[in-house]
């Protein structure tokens, strides 16, 4: 009896360490934090998080070029440290991408919990935008969110197409059968 206890704390202190879907907002949060002392946000075009192994990587876009975070858990804060830098030549709003990706989010959620499932399943999100995308509404621009995760010991992969009706500061959003003008990171 006396092992038995010693080791299922250890295996509870192993799973407290697994990260989940849920962590990817918080990575991605972090590094956006870490990302403005170099930046400026309105510059992010697009970025991605995605867990690999015991981290977070989160890739992040910009006018000023490509910046990728490496991301863990200190005790129960997310920190993120910049790994890598490429200078790229792009810009727009963070503000409409982050707007749209809470949309799409909102949206994946209430479509997992019906399939008895929570934002715990992702294991990545990206996220950009396609400027100049009418499609006969007004909209300005499109918001495209891909996210992968594990449902029923499946991998699957959906895309959430986000944007504003004119006039309007909400984002619409819809699932799309494959994405449009994807970017590589």
């Amino acid at each position: 009896m006396k092992l038995i206890l010693p080791i299922f704390l250890l295996l509870s202190q192993f799973n407290a360490l697994a990260l989940t879907g849920l962590d990817l907002l918080s990575a991605k949060d972090s590094a956006v934090r870490e990302y403005q002392y170099e930046a400026e946000l309105n510059e992010i075009e697009a970025w991605k998080a995605e867990i690999e192994g015991s981290e977070v990587h989160v890739k992040i876009q910009s006018h000023d070029g490509s910046f990728e975070y490496g991301c863990h858990l200190h005790d129960t804060e997310m920190v993120c440290h910049e790994e890598d830098h490429h200078d790229l030549n792009k810009s727009e709003s963070y503000s409409d991408l982050n707007m749209a990706f809470q949309s799409a989010i909102k949206k994946l959620d209430r479509t997992l919990k019906k399939r008895g499932a929570d934002l715990s399943i992702v294991t990545s999100y990206k996220v950009w935008k396609i400027e100049d995308h009418d499609h006969g509404h007004g909209e300005e621009a499109d918001v495209w969110t891909k996210v992968a995760y594990d449902l029923n010991g499946q991998s699957k992969i959906s895309y959430i197409q986000c944007h504003q009706h004119e006039g309007e500061k909400e984002f619409f959003c819809h699932y799309k059968s494959a994405a449009h003008e994807e970017p590589n990171f």
